[in-house]
């Protein structure tokens, strides 16, 4: 759907043109009908005739562009679709719809087949209320709101406007407007009082903790924003509001555009009674009148018999068949509607805020209603547009378009001041849309990127640094000749003097070795521990553990004097490395807001890199310390990075799902306000309940993950650690400098080119923070791919050109051996924006919370198990294999390249409980999901398809089919 923008000096006009959503190539469309309208002062111009040129308008490709960027947000919606639309499938068919409901009634007490009732009872049990009354004789939603407060107040009591003014349609109702007309509850005796909103839009929490007086007897809630410039009030917002109410003072919400655009309704949360209209989101487009009252029994009894008369109440209301026909497939249809206008909104907000204007609420921002965006304009141009897009088939994806005209209409609500600063989208029957509160699947929970934020993931993070640092300091000092000396001589005399052996294979030595895999092993075993550690102690905990096992193992090392200390001291290396890369990423994942997981997770790949730069720059000074115990230098400052993480766990919070699974629920809640920067996370903090409650249903995690349906979980935590592996990756990082060696530096040459490779990945990593979440996983690991197979087969080349078979050259140029430098160095940046952070992030986001800590102990386990392996059979199958081992790595790149191209799904801003929808429907994983698994795997169930619910619809009412 295109919409584009012109001005003149008396005119402006908006153009709306349908188009394909995602739809590779792009189809033709039909024709669809363009609209403008002049100012006031101008003479109206005709519509601009229906165009079937292709493709059609200029601005498409904006469009086409803001699709895009909303993909995402468009799968939340269908998520919610789906979910309220199963609420709304379950009460017709728990209250046994059928083709008979759908006869007229008399409405003198006879219920003519139950069709009346019956219909009250779904919209009851819809909106998780008592009772409800839904009548066609409700002219509005003004209409129902005023039965209802005219049931229950009486002179004397107070109306608390809790959300500022009211509809300017209450004000004649309330009295706030003085009318010719009598009748209003002011002129009944009740008084009114109302709390203006705060400063940025919201309820004034700090006033309306005082504003309930003694004889105030109802507090009403505006729900929508109507025609105001502010926000409209969630669910979360509403429930707070009500929790501050006193016991006696009873709520009343006015829920219009309200309906169906998050998954609670506020009788679920307190409310006692709502009110609203049909011809707006529950009445689907269809309804063509009526408004309902629901809540608790007494209160709409009340409000009916305002509607009726005291004693007839609920009992009354007559409905021709056509009439009734038209409010159950309104109803049933609803959710779907709701979906479709908000999609609307979305893409308007969109494309307005692209061309530069001022939108309320903006496009990403959560919303509550269907009031479509509301856009800034300076001058009174333009005071209405609507725009109306009904799907065929399977959501957006097949938009069938019908784009109403901007002048006046049944289908637009127009802002009643010509002279407001803006100009009103809003949803009268549907024709509209807006945004909605992302409280379903998938959901964006409000959260701020706060300072504190930040600081407690740089600070978990560090966990990265000793993994890198030992990585880097490692290689380094198996280059000085002090430490070969001590711990391995041999090496170091075929090094210096064996003139027999060829350069592969003078550093093939298996202690040599055992020093660098006992790290691995002890990591890995520990692994294991750790999982149980994280779900038992907590992430931070897991991580000042991790950090004492660092200390001790690094003082071990710096004051070693045999081989034996050496490798007890990398043992509890290991240990600590295994703490830390089994808590550290679950922990980043779980504080970090979702959509800045990916750069907040990678940054554990960030320390990664610095830590291996930081030992790389170590080495170089420690090398030149003459008393050949420069090494003991490098060794012990692994206890700095070691002490950040160890003393920093300390003071870092927990993350609220670990307190939620060891029942600190208040310490949860207090800490996820804290972290998210906002108020509002009681949606949020409900989910993890519900999330972790389901959790602790499952007795052997270890058989859950397991289980058919957690195939592509599963294939990934052991696939994408063991392909990272395979890369060489570690390797290279490790060896470094006895590679530079082989290639014609120096000692000290070559820990400058570790420092300069260090560099480089320090800065590649840095790149992929910035385009993870905006270039993809698989965009990344697809280019990475590339430019590591190419690199690594030029590096492969130069080698064998210069060495051969025998590994012996002469007479090689530095120019010869900077070639191989840098490519060296082009290998490892692909590797540092690629497969080196993103290795570890998709294991940690693609698992569902009941088999997390589960799934990363099997991704950690697999990268160690593998990255010890290697290690342990590099330096023997250097001496065999020579330069082949550089082609033997590039034919895995190849592979991994082929699977992620062919098997790896995008990932990029899929919420973590909403993953389970991607694999079902990925072309190759879908085969091992069964659909009545789906819901369960994505939190509130698959995206809207329209079939789905169709075919469920038919079994309903052939089963209750009289």
């Amino acid at each position: 759907m295109a919409l584009s923008f012109s001005s003149s000096s008396s005119f402006a006009a908006f153009t709306v043109v349908a188009c394909p959503a995602r739809s590779p190539p792009p189809r033709r469309l039909p024709p669809a009908v363009c609209f403008s309208r002049a100012v006031d002062t101008a003479p109206r111009a005709p519509l601009p005739c229906a165009t079937s040129a292709y493709p059609p308008q200029p601005f498409v490709p904006e469009v086409a562009e803001a699709v895009e960027s909303l993909y995402s947000v468009f799968r939340e919606v269908d998520n919610l679709v789906a979910h309220n639309s199963l609420r709304v499938l379950k009460a017709f068919q728990n209250a046994g719809v059928g083709s008979h409901h759908f006869n007229g009634c008399t409405g003198y007490g006879h219920d003519d087949g139950g069709g009346r009732e019956a219909l009250d009872s779904v919209f009851a049990e819809i909106v998780g209320a008592e009772s409800a009354i839904v009548r066609s004789q409700f002219f509005s939603g003004t209409h129902a709101i005023a039965c209802a407060l005219f049931a229950f107040l009486r002179p004397g009591n107070e109306l608390l406007a809790v959300a500022g003014a009211p509809y300017d349609t209450l004000e004649e109702v309330i009295g706030i407007r003085e009318s010719s007309i009598t009748g209003s509850l002011k002129d009944f005796g009740v008084t009114y009082h109302e709390v203006p909103l705060a400063e940025d839009g919201g309820l004034d929490w700090d006033a309306l903790s005082f504003a309930v007086r003694p004889h105030t007897k109802c507090a009403l809630i505006q729900r929508s924003c109507g025609y105001s410039w502010r926000r409209s009030l969630s669910i979360a917002d509403i429930e707070r509001a009500i929790r501050m109410q006193k016991p006696d003072c009873m709520v009343m919400v006015d829920n219009c555009y309200g309906e169906f655009v998050e998954t609670y309704e506020p009788p679920m949360v307190g409310a006692d009674l709502i009110a609203g209209s049909l011809i707006k989101n529950p009445g689907g487009t269809i309804a063509p009148c009526g408004g309902y009252v629901a809540g608790k029994r007494t209160w709409v009894e009340a409000a009916a018999a305002r509607l009726s008369a005291p004693g007839l109440g609920v009992d009354c209301g007559s409905m021709t068949s056509d009439v009734k026909r038209a409010l159950f497939q309104g109803l049933f249809l609803s959710p779907q509607m709701v979906g479709e206008a908000i999609k609307g909104g979305l893409l308007i907000a969109e494309v307005m805020s692209m061309k530069g204007y001022k939108v309320q609420p903006l496009s990403r921002a959560p919303r509550h209603d269907t009031v479509q965006s509301k856009v800034r304009y300076p001058a009174p141009v333009l005071r209405t547009i609507a725009f109306r897009c009904l799907c065929e088939g399977d959501s957006w994806r097949s938009p069938s378009p019908l784009i109403l005209s901007l002048y006046p209409s049944r289908y637009c609500l127009p802002c009643h001041s010509p002279s407001c600063g803006f100009f009103g989208l809003i949803s009268s029957r549907m024709a509209g849309g807006a945004m909605v509160s992302t409280d379903g699947g998938g959901k964006e929970y409000p959260a701020r990127m706060t300072l504190y934020v930040f600081l407690t993931c740089v600070v978990a993070s560090s966990g990265g640094l000793i993994f890198g640092y030992d990585v880097g300091i490692s290689g380094g000092v198996t280059s000085m000749d002090s430490f070969l000396l001590t711990f391995f001589p041999s090496v170091y005399r075929k090094e210096k003097q064996d003139r027999s052996t060829s350069i592969y294979c003078k550093f093939d030595s298996q202690l040599l070795t055992s020093f660098t895999s006992s790290l691995y092993v002890a990591a890995l075993l520990t692994s294991f521990i750790a999982s149980l550690v994280t779900d038992f102690f907590g992430r931070k905990w897991s991580m000042f553990r991790g950090g004492i096992a660092f200390i001790l193992g690094a003082g071990i090392n710096a004051t070693a004097d045999n081989l034996f200390m050496l490798i007890l001291g990398r043992f509890l290396l290991g240990v600590g490395v295994g703490y830390a890369i089994q808590s550290v990423p679950i922990y980043l994942s779980e504080i970090a807001p979702p959509r800045l997981r990916g750069m907040l997770n990678i940054m554990f790949q960030l320390m990664v890199t610095i830590g291996i730069l930081i030992a790389n720059i170590i080495n170089y000074f420690t090398n030149k310390i003459e008393g050949a115990w420069g090494w003991r230098v490098s060794l012990a400052f692994a206890c700095v990075p070691a002490a950040i993480i160890a003393v920093g766990s300390l003071v870092l919070p927990e993350t609220p799902n670990s307190l939620i699974e060891r029942g600190h629920t208040e310490e949860a809640e207090a800490t996820l306000r804290l972290i998210r920067g906002v108020d509002d996370i009681s949606l949020e903090f409900r989910d993890l309940v519900a999330a972790n409650k389901r959790c602790k249903e499952i007795r052997d995690p270890w058989s859950v993950i397991m289980e058919r349906k957690y195939r592509p979980q599963l294939a990934m935590v052991i696939l994408i650690p063991f392909f990272q592996q395979l890369t060489g990756i570690n390797i290279i990082m490790f060896y470094a400098p006895l590679i530079y060696k082989a290639v014609g530096f120096s000692g000290q040459a070559s820990l400058v080119s570790t420092v300069i490779i260090g560099t480089v990945n320090v800065v590649a990593t840095l790149i992929s923070i910035i385009t993870v979440d905006r270039v993809g996983r698989r965009g990344l690991l697809l280019h990475g791919g590339v430019q590591m197979l190419i690199s690594q087969l030029i590096v492969g080349t130069l080698i064998a050109l210069k060495f051969g078979a025998t590994g012996e050259a002469t007479d090689i140029s530095k120019a010869y051996a900077s070639c191989v430098l840098f490519f060296i160095g082009v290998y490892i940046a692909a590797f540092a924006w690629s497969w080196g952070p993103l290795g570890w992030l998709i294991p940690s986001e693609i698992l569902s919370l009941e088999i997390r800590s589960v799934g990363q102990c099997i991704a950690v386990s697999v990268n160690m198990f593998f990255t010890f392996v290697i290690a342990q059979i590099f330096l023997t199958a250097l001496c065999h294999m020579k330069h082949g081992l550089f082609f033997f790595f590039a034919g895995w790149v190849v592979v991994m390249t082929v699977f992620v191209a062919l098997f790896l799904p995008e990932t990029k801003n899929i919420p973590i409980e909403e993953m389970g929808l991607l694999w079902k429907e990925h072309w190759f994983w879908s085969r091992f999901i069964k659909d009545e698994e789906n819901t369960e795997m994505g939190n509130l169930g698959r995206p809207w398809n329209h079939s789905r619910v169709q075919v469920a619809a038919k079994e309903v009412l052939s089963r209750n089919r009289v």
